[in-house]
C-alpha cells in the first residue's frame, strides 16, 4: 500500500493517508482501511504521530521543498511479515532510530522484517529509489502462492490481493491443464470468482456487467459437463507479458519448458530468481517487447498464455500470436474493452471462447479480472 505525506489544505498541518478525489496536491489522513490488514493502519498512525511530534517537513510539491513523501507498506498475506519504507528527499539528514524503535514496538498480528529509507529526488511525484537504506532487518520478504515461494521487495510487481491472486492463478492453471468441470458454473471462491458457460444465463438475482455481456455476446460452443486433462509434460508453453514470472512457474513443474516474455527488465531479473528458489530449472525468462522478441525465438509454442497490460495486445503482435497456430489459448485480462477488441480478432482468426471467469481482485472497485480459454479445431 502506497501512502502520501501532504496536507488536506494548502499550507494546512502535515497529514500521511490518500489523495482526495480529484486532487493532485490535497492528502487526507486515511483512518481504519477496510480493504486492507489492520496492521497497516497501526503502521501508519505511528509514522503519522512520529513525524508531526519531530516537526518533520513533509515536501510539498509546488516547490519541491521538504522531506517526507511516502510511506510503502507491503505484508505477506500468509506469514504476516511486512516491509515498511520511509521515501524521503535528501534535504535533510535525519536519524530515525527512534521511529525504528516505535515501529518494532507495535502490537501487530505479523511481524516487521524489514524497515527501509528511500531515498528519491525526483522532481515528479513518483515513488523511485535513487538509493535505499536499510534502516533494521532486509529488504524482502518472502510470499507464497499456490505451493510456491516468491520473494518481495519494495518496488516486485506482485498482486496486492495475494487471495484472490491464488484464485485468479488456479483458475489460469486448471484452463491450462483442462482440469476444470465447467458443470459447476457459478462457482465462487476467496477471490470472489464466478464461471459462465459460453452462452449460459446468469443465474436468478445475478446481474451481467458489461464485461460478461460483451464476452456472452461473443461467445460459442461449450459443453457444460466436458472435462479432460492435457498432458504439457513434453511441451514448450509461452507466457507472454509474463510479469515476475508467477503463472509461468505454476505450469513449469508439467511442461518440458516455459518461455515467459516481459518488457518490464525488473520483472524479468525477479521472475529468474524466484525460479531459482523454487528449484525449477525449465523456465526461461526474456527481457523485451513480445512483439519484436517472439520473432527471435526458436523455439516454437504448443499452448500459449497471455496476460498483457490494461490497454491489451498490439494489433501486429496479435496477429504474430494467432500465427502460431496452437490449439489452446489461455488469456487474462484486466480491462474488459481491451480484451472484447483483442478477443473478436481471435474469433475472426476461428478461436471460439470456451470457458469464462471473472475475479474480484480489487473488491468494492469497477475493476475486475477476467480469464478465459479460447480454443480452436485443429485439422486432422
Amino acid at each position: 500500500m502506497e501512502f502520501s505525506f501532504g496536507d488536506a489544505v494548502k499550507d494546512g498541518p502535515l497529514t500521511l493517508g490518500l489523495h482526495k478525489k480529484g486532487s493532485f496536491h490535497d492528502i487526507v489522513d486515511a483512518e481504519g482501511c477496510q480493504i486492507v490488514h489492520p496492521d497497516y493502519s497501526t503502521v501508519l498512525a505511528c509514522v503519522r504521530e512520529y513525524a508531526k511530534e519531530n516537526n518533520i517537513p513533509y515536501y510539498h510539491k509546488r516547490d519541491h521543498q521538504g522531506v517526507l513523501r511516502h510511506l510503502l507498506v507491503r505484508r505477506a498475506e500468509v506469514s504476516g511479515d511486512m516491509l515498511v519504507a520511509l521515501v524521503t528527499s535528501t534535504q535533510q539528514e535525519i536519524d530515525y532510530s527512534e521511529l525504528v524503535s516505535r515501529l518494532l514496538a507495535l502490537p501487530l498480528e505479523g511481524q516487521i522484517t524489514g524497515i527501509l529509507q528511500i531515498c528519491n529526488d525526483s522532481l515528479g511525484d513518483v515513488v523511485q529509489s535513487d538509493e535505499t537504506k536499510i534502516l533494521y532487518g532486509k529488504d524482502w520478504f518472502e510470499e507464497k502462492v499456490l505451493g510456491l515461494t516468491f520473494k518481495i521487495s519494495p518496488f516486485s510487481f506482485f498482486q496486492t490481493n495475494t487471495s484472490g491472486a491464488e484464485v485468479l492463478y488456479q483458475r489460469a492453471r486448471e484452463y491450462v491443464l483442462g482440469e476444470i468441470n465447467i458443470g459447476n458454473a457459478g462457482e465462487t471462491g476467496n477471490g470472489n470468482m464466478t464461471e459462465n458457460t459460453p452462452g449460459e444465463e446468469n443465474a436468478p438475482g445475478e446481474e451481467n456487467t458489461p464485461a460478461s455481456d460483451a464476452l456472452n455476446e461473443k461467445a460459442s460452443g461449450g459443453n457444460a459437463t466436458e472435462t479432460h486433462t492435457i498432458d504439457l509434460h513434453d511441451k514448450v508453453v509461452f507466457d507472454l507479458y509474463s510479469g515476475t514470472g508467477t503463472i509461468a512457474q505454476l505450469i513449469a513443474p508439467v511442461a518440458r519448458k516455459v518461455i515467459g516474455v516481459e518488457i518490464v527488465e525488473e520483472a524479468v531479473e525477479a521472475a529468474k530468481e524466484n525460479a531459482a528458489l523454487n528449484g525449477l530449472d525449465n523456465c526461461e525468462f526474456i527481457a523485451g517487447d513480445v512483439l519484436k522478441v517472439i520473432d527471435d525465438i526458436e523455439e516454437k509454442p504448443d499452448y500459449i498464455i497471455l496476460d498483457p497490460p490494461r490497454d491489451g495486445i498490439h494489433p501486429k503482435a496479435l496477429q504474430k500470436i494467432i500465427d502460431y497456430g496452437v490449439q489452446n489459448i489461455v488469456y487474462i485480462s484486466c480491462k474488459p474493452t481491451s480484451f472484447a477488441r483483442d478477443l473478436a480478432v481471435f474469433q475472426e482468426r476461428g478461436y471460439e471462447l470456451k470457458r469464462v471467469s471473472n475475479v474480484d481482485l480489487f473488491p468494492e472497485t469497477v475493476h475486475v479480472e477476467t480469464v478465459v480459454l479460447l480454443s480452436q479445431q485443429k485439422p486432422d
